[in-house]
């Protein structure tokens, strides 16, 4: 997300000492510019920082190798996780990781995406994250099912070609 502040009058506010104005949120898929009395200025962001903290010290780094040799249900639920909100008319990329990893993998992808001014207004990430000891056909399956499930729930009439 980006912070803008939009105040009120801001000449008079100076004079007297009092501002007063609203903060406006914009997240960084959906905003990259802001118009103020007649200018347009660009947003600033800076996604890398946000996914290197969201990532710093978590879970996911441990379930990489102790995922592997596990047996069984998946860990994960239905295992599919959404970088930002479902955006209509944004084509879902879907990142799968390999065996004895996980979706933390994907980082510097992600990361390239949510700078890129022209990929993050056209596509969405979606990762999936499954047990790596899990047989192939399992996973594959779970994926196959948790796709279903959250296209019947974002878009249970099919207006989103994408």
């Amino acid at each position: 997300m980006t912070a803008f502040v939009r105040f009120d009058n801001i000449a008079q506010s100076l004079t007297d000492g009092h501002l007063r104005g609203e903060i406006e949120l914009h997240a960084v898929d959906e905003a990259t510019t802001v118009e103020a009395e007649g200018v347009v200025l660009p947003l600033e962001l800076d996604p890398t920082a946000a996914l290197a903290l969201g990532l710093e010290g978590r879970r996911v780094w441990d379930s990489e190798l102790a995922g592997f040799p596990a047996s069984g249900r998946s860990i994960f639920g239905d295992g599919l996780i959404m970088m930002h909100p479902y955006r209509r008319g944004r084509v879902p990329v879907i990142l799968v990781h390999g065996t004895a990893s996980s979706p933390a993998r994907w980082a510097e992808i992600v990361n390239e995406v949510q700078n890129d001014p022209v990929l993050r207004t056209k596509i969405q990430v979606w990762l999936f994250m499954y047990n790596t000891s899990n047989p192939v056909l399992l996973s594959a399956d779970r994926l196959r099912t948790a796709l279903q499930t959250v296209i019947t729930d974002l878009d249970p009439d099919g207006q989103d070609p994408r």
